[in-house]
């Protein structure tokens, strides 16, 4: 595994990383504001 290819790989995983807890915070965000209407 070439240096350039783990450095690719890396980069490709944070961005999936950061998709996922941008996704979740968002989910998270809209079940906050869904129980405070509700109530």
């Amino acid at each position: 595994m070439t240096k350039g290819c783990y450095l690719y790989c890396r980069q490709a995983g944070l961005q999936v990383l950061k998709m996922l807890f941008f996704s979740f915070s968002f989910f998270f965000l809209l079940a906050e504001i869904s129980l405070h209407t509700h109530t």
